[in-house]
């Protein structure tokens, strides 16, 4: 069974990796992907990684939205959602 993709689009723009979903539920259902995906990032561009997810709506007609975002956390060494 085929269905959307996990990641419509994969950016990166300086130290901030941003990853396009098409749907909540592909957001909710990989919450710690995204933070290991940052902790990733942040190993490959030996940087203080961000990671931004937005909800893109461009298959809708729609501007994408800004979803979640996660950063490393210094104290932990790994990434985490941040509270907004």
């Amino acid at each position: 069974m085929f269905g959307l993709p996990i990641f419509t689009t994969v950016e990166i723009d300086g130290d901030t990796l941003v990853l396009g979903v098409p749907d909540m539920d592909r957001l909710r259902a990989n919450m710690r992907m995204f933070a290991e995906a940052n902790d990733i990032f942040s190993v490959w561009c030996d940087c203080d990684a961000k990671t931004r997810v937005l909800l893109d709506w461009q298959y809708l007609g729609q501007a994408p939205a800004f979803a979640e975002s996660f950063h490393l956390n210094p104290n932990t060494g790994q990434s985490e959602v941040v509270q907004r």
